[in-house]
């Protein structure tokens, strides 16, 4: 009698028969294959609004080629840097006459987005520009500029979480120039301002967009290790994450030695534990920021939590500097909206009924910002981040600045 492997089949030869018995031990296992952690996963359509973000950003690189790169700032540098970025936001002031929406691709964690570096040069000239023009008490050219950077910054948001937190700095450094010059606006230009903010919070992404981005940008940081891996050199990551993540390497190292089955199982679980964080960060953003409960690490085994703890956690920031956001924003519009009225000689309302009930809802209470009316003043703060309301301690809960 004699073996022959014929795709999971045997053929057993006797004395003047022949037949075939299906059995499972004489082939050979194939091994598992790696699962492919993006499968499926589609990109926005191309549109023209985000084309000439790409324009800008590569402008930007092009123009300010000797400046986009400096961290310490003179003020003749700064004057440069406005200068050689004029061409940029002609772009952007011509993406935001069109349609726009964020068209994300994921990336490896050791290549990220190329026009990051562009967008942020974008940005701090605006911001430069804002602050120039309140010094030289040109408001209506700042309250542009704030226009074109909260427009700017809420595009951002609809990328990833990196995206998004860059939109939301940016936006936060324009701000609190603005609000801080409140004072010094006249009552058209501080309806203005409530006008471009109201508008801005009604168009932006919802946050579940720019976390399934970040669901994509952290399986994509799944497959590039595991590319690595297949590949023999994961040398790059472990340059990129230094000492602190070597453990996780070195067990990846280990790992070869196993059966192929235990190599997939681990990639395969890497990856659940993405789509876990994302899934009940969604979970969480679909409800009020006032009823989020801490968001636990897994428990058990997890050889890879040093590497989840690099590419995991941008998703979390982001939530939370989106609650921040929310309610900085909303506040800051309803304190345009009551100063107007006050700097118009106007009877400032008994409460917030006025405005849209999502506007004047602090996210950390649930319910309206805290306004107390006093003659042609009144106080006006949200609770912040503790959830608790220490009466308009400005080091505690979030009060206009200008207060």
């Amino acid at each position: 009698m004699h073996c022959r492997r014929d795709h999971g089949w045997i053929a057993l030869a006797t004395v003047g028969t022949l037949s075939f018995v299906a059995v499972s031990g004489c082939s050979k296992e194939e091994p598992p294959p790696f699962p492919d952690h993006l499968e499926g996963y589609l990109t926005e359509s191309p549109n023209q609004g985000f084309k000439l973000y790409v324009e800008a950003a590569n402008a930007a690189e092009r123009d300010a080629a000797e400046l986009i790169g400096r961290v310490n700032w003179t003020p003749d540098r700064k004057r440069a840097a406005i200068q050689a970025a004029t061409k940029a936001i002609a772009l952007l002031d011509s993406a935001h006459q069109t349609e726009f929406e964020f068209v994300y691709s994921p990336t490896s964690p050791l290549t990220p987005q190329a026009e990051r570096r562009g967008w942020r040069f974008i940005g701090r000239t605006l911001v430069w520009r804002i602050d120039d023009a309140i010094r030289a008490n040109d408001f209506k050219a700042a309250v542009d500029d704030f226009e074109r950077v909260v427009i700017f910054g809420t595009n951002l948001s609809g990328g990833d979480g990196i995206d998004a937190n860059l939109g939301f700095s940016l936006i936060r450094e324009a701000r609190d120039l603005i609000w801080a010059a409140f004072p010094l606006l006249p009552p058209d230009l501080l309806r203005r301002t409530h006008s471009v903010v109201m508008k801005a919070l009604t168009n932006a992404p919802g946050p579940h967009v720019t976390l399934r981005h970040d669901q994509a940008a952290m399986l994509k940081a799944v497959a590039s290790i595991q590319e690595a891996y297949l590949a023999g050199d994961l040398k790059p990551f472990r340059k990129a994450l230094a000492e602190p993540a070597a453990p996780a390497f070195d067990f990846l190292d280990e790992l070869r030695k196993k059966p192929a089955s235990e190599q997939v199982a681990y990639f395969e679980r890497f990856a659940r534990e993405a789509n876990e964080e994302a899934n009940a960060l969604i979970r969480q953003a679909s409800l009020s920021p006032h009823l989020w409960q801490p968001h636990e690490d897994p428990k058990g085994s997890r050889p890879w939590f040093r590497l989840a703890n690099n590419y995991f956690r941008n998703g979390r920031l982001f939530l939370k500097e989106w609650a921040l956001h929310q309610a900085q924003m909303r506040l800051l519009a309803v304190d345009a909206a009551l100063l107007a009225r006050v700097k118009e000689r106007q009877e400032l309302p008994a409460d917030l009924s006025g405005i849209r009930d999502w506007a004047r809802t602090d996210p950390y209470s649930g319910r309206d910002f805290v306004y107390v009316p006093q003659g042609s003043d009144y106080r006006l703060y949200s609770v912040g981040e503790d959830r608790k309301d220490d009466f308009g301690d400005k080091k505690a809960d979030l009060v206009p600045p200008w207060k």
